[in-house]
């Protein structure tokens, strides 16, 4: 998916241009521009209605989002309906990619959508030891406030 500006999105939607197809590394719009931090381009396309969780366990656009810790971007997701529990193909959800990478405002944010603290991955890692093994002491400070064990 190459980077467009919401002016030429709106064009290639106009035109019938797919807006909900993956590229070869099975990117779709909608996740290379919450990867991005991309508002504009992820309101239009949530506008036009593309799907915003996968068919079978994937890294969603919300994770991407808290993965890059998008805030504006993840709230935008989660008020269109993005569950933030879904898991990715090794167990991780939204919230185990924003603790990993240390962004609380994000993780704020998920919690304010029930997001489940505790959920293990596939190697047995909660948000908590993501947080902890990655350095991330307000995080790992943030995550036991909130009542992870």
């Amino acid at each position: 998916m190459l980077p467009v500006s919401p002016s030429l999105l709106n064009d290639l939607i106009e035109i019938g241009i797919p807006y909900y197809s993956a590229d070869s590394n099975n990117q779709t719009p909608l996740s290379w521009a919450a990867t991005n931090g991309q508002e504009e381009i992820t309101r239009k396309l949530l506008e036009v209605g593309v799907n915003i969780e996968p068919d079978k366990p994937s890294f969603t656009p919300l994770a991407a989002a808290a993965n890059n810790g998008h805030e504006a971007v993840a709230q935008l997701l989660l008020e269109a309906g993005a569950d933030p529990n879904t898991e990715d193909k090794d167990g991780r959800t939204p919230l185990s990619w924003a603790a990993k990478n240390g962004h609380d405002a994000v993780i704020g944010l998920l919690m304010n959508y029930h997001a489940t603290i505790d959920k293990e991955d596939s190697n047995c890692r909660t948000p908590l030891l993501w947080a902890a093994r990655c350095g991330h002491s307000t995080t790992v400070k943030l995550l036991l406030e909130s009542g992870a064990e």
